[in-house]
């Protein structure tokens, strides 16, 4: 009875706590972690670790098949001048803190790749949870959600590229075939859906949420053998329903995106909170945090001059609306997350650089809502 009803409050408090605390301008997902972080540092196991698990599965999954289903296709390829000069800068800047990674750790390229990629990807699903927060404009809106998506997009390629490369255990065989089971899967997500629109909707009608969500972990799990982790195969699926919409009307309609939407909100915390428990406790060490602010002070206003500077050669617009988008476009934590634990789990780093990319990741998320706080950021009164 004592296991159940530890189970019971520890739901509740994911469900109420965050909530209650964002009125203080935490982030939700910053207080699930803490929430799993605290147990730990007490020096208690997680009970029923399996369960907690799966429901931090079906957290992360939900929340890139919602990313991967919010994408406008439209929108991007209207603006696809401008978001490749975006990207354009943003592989730059990968680049270079690529380069200063293998100079500083005497690592080989494609670990300090991905090491890269945790620092400057911006947590795509993140953002459009919280950007209502940071009260944008609509324009302003457009922009920091589909420059994360872009940005995300090719972030995931580079990821799934990097992750084979840097695994020494992988010959140039089996990355081949890797790649060509995901080639599989991309062809096979169109097909699937085809089935599904042609057996399946038209005789169980309301099912189309269901059937995102269980292709969304199925697709999940087989990029995370892939060795890519959930969020690819969970982010294809997405996209795929948005690509086929024409066709399959129902899959990426504004209903079934606002129930992904709050079906991700519902169990995304859980995905925090067992990554908390996951925290190992020599990465809390003075030394790995003090790497992770110094990291947070070099790197972020590197990042929010790369964005300004591209914002002001190529938008008509005042100089405060590309700074309230460069900063929106700071948080980094689920990509951070991700990828430092899978480096961690195949000890490609140790615990020490663990504890100050997550130092990072945890002061860089809280930094806007902070920010537009404290500075205000008031919107321009006129924008073109």
């Amino acid at each position: 009875m004592a296991h159940e009803i530890w189970i019971f409050a520890v739901i509740a408090g994911l469900m109420i706590v965050p909530r209650w605390l964002l009125r203080f301008g935490i982030p939700a997902p910053l207080t699930a972690f803490a929430m799993g972080l605290t147990p730990m540092l007490l020096g208690y196991t997680l009970i029923g670790n399996v369960h907690w698990n799966l429901l931090a599965t079906i957290g992360i999954t939900s929340l890139f098949l919602y990313a991967g289903i919010e994408i406008h296709v439209e929108d991007l390829m209207r603006e696809r001048t401008r978001l490749v000069m975006h990207l354009v800068t943003k592989l730059f800047l990968l680049m270079v803190v690529t380069a200063v990674v293998v100079v500083v750790y005497n690592i080989g390229f494609s670990l300090a790749v991905l090491i890269a990629l945790a620092i400057v990807t911006p947590s795509t699903g993140f953002i459009i949870n919280t950007i209502a927060r940071l009260q944008l404009s609509d324009k302003e809106k457009f922009w920091v959600s589909n420059k994360a998506i872009s940005s995300e997009i090719v972030a995931l390629i580079i990821m799934f590229i990097a992750l084979q490369a840097s695994d020494p255990y992988l010959g140039n065989t089996d990355i081949a075939l890797r790649a060509l089971a995901l080639v599989g899967l991309i062809l096979a997500l169109p097909m699937v859906f085809g089935l599904l629109g042609k057996f399946v909707i038209p005789h169980a009608p309301g099912s189309e949420f269901s059937l995102l969500i269980m292709m969304g972990i199925v697709a999940g799990y087989v990029t995370k053998l892939l060795g890519v982790y959930y969020l690819v195969g969970a982010f294809l699926v997405g996209l795929f329903a948005v690509l086929l919409k024409n066709k399959l009307p129902s899959l990426a309609s504004t209903k079934n995106l606002e129930a992904i939407g709050l079906f991700a909100t519902f169990f995304i915390p859980f995905y925090f909170f067992v990554s908390g428990t996951r925290f190992p406790q020599e990465a809390l060490t003075a030394q790995a945090m003090l790497s992770g602010v110094l990291l947070l002070a070099v790197v972020v206003p590197i990042r929010w001059l790369v964005v300004w500077l591209q914002r002001r050669w190529t938008h008509d617009e005042q100089a405060v609306s590309s700074l309230r988008v460069s900063i929106a476009l700071t948080p980094t934590l689920i990509f951070t997350l991700v990828i430092s634990e899978i480096l961690l789990g195949r000890g490609d780093i140790g615990p020490e650089v663990f504890g100050a990319l997550m130092t990072y990741a945890v002061l860089n998320t809280a930094l806007p809502t902070l920010l537009f706080a404290i500075f205000g950021l008031k919107q321009p009164q006129q924008e073109n």
